[in-house]
């Protein structure tokens, strides 16, 4: 297994921005069998993997295997850092600042980070090999990527997350902060109201990612969690899901389930093929 630690210019971040790529590579049973070679005989499948809140891009490879996942089923991995602003276009002074006002991490996330991936790297660029999938402030990214660009990812994965609105307000922290999901209000955009997106969706018969969801039985939201199933069935939406007794809101859970997640994975490229699952 490849691993790079990237930092480059970012224009739609307008900075230097830090990224890993997870790039499958030759493993140690096939040291022993020649020809070496490390040409690929196809680009690899690729899995955008997003973190939840006060974390960042580095957490999903220190607190689960993903790495060892990755290679065993030969699919490269791309995180990057979301820093708590939920996978949005936020212009952080409350206006366009061509220096410090502006940070659009949902842009960035679904227009540049692939195309400079799929360009430096032997990853796919096709629709088909491609997937996200995101836990809690991750998953709800995932959703709104999905959900505004359907055409895009074969499949996504939401872990410990639910639908919500689209409005966020961002205040200095005091006994007024607030954070209402669900409120059409402060910085209100449809491209992140999943729940008005998923209806939108359903009703224009739009053909969606296939969807892998779950919680714990024991996390925080799984009753809204449940209403989001609900709703998902009242309109028509397949998926597949878990909810697994004893799990919190933690990493034994979701180092369990994305494992399950890249089993589950509808995949059709050359690598999954040729052997779904390898020793490393």
């Amino acid at each position: 297994m490849a691993h790079f630690s990237i930092n480059f210019l970012s224009y739609e971040l307008n900075r230097a921005v830090d990224i890993n790529v997870i790039l499958p590579t030759m493993c140690g049973p096939e040291v022993a069998v020649k020809p070496h070679t490390h040409a690929v005989p196809a680009p690899y499948p690729v899995l955008y993997l997003l973190h939840g809140g006060i974390n960042d891009y580095s957490t999903w490879e220190r607190y689960t295997s993903i790495e060892r996942y990755a290679e065993e089923r030969r699919i490269a991995v791309v995180t990057f850092s979301s820093e708590n602003k939920c996978y949005r276009d936020i212009d952080s002074a409350g206006y366009e600042d061509f220096i410090f006002g502006r940070d659009h991490i949902y842009t960035f996330a679904t227009e540049e980070l692939p195309d400079f991936v799929t360009s430096i790297f032997p990853i796919s660029k096709k629709p088909e090999d491609t997937y996200v999938a995101g836990l809690s402030m991750g998953g709800m990214g995932t959703l709104s990527f999905a959900l505004n660009h359907p055409e895009r990812y074969h499949a996504i994965g939401v872990l410990s997350a639910m639908t919500m609105g689209g409005s966020l307000k961002f205040t200095p922290y005091d006994e007024n902060t607030s954070f209402d999901p669900d409120a059409k209000g402060y910085m209100y955009d449809e491209k992140y109201d999943t729940r008005l997106l998923l209806k939108k969706r359903a009703e224009e018969g739009v053909k969606l990612p296939a969807i892998y969801t779950a919680m714990g039985d024991k996390d925080f939201g799984i009753e809204r969690y449940r209403e989001f199933l609900k709703e998902m069935d009242s309109l028509g939406i397949p998926y597949t899901y878990e909810i697994v007794p004893g799990y919190d809101h933690e990493w034994a859970f979701w180092d369990m389930e994305i494992q399950k997640f890249l089993d589950w994975l509808p995949r059709t490229d050359y690598y999954y093929l040729d052997n779904p699952k390898r020793r490393i």
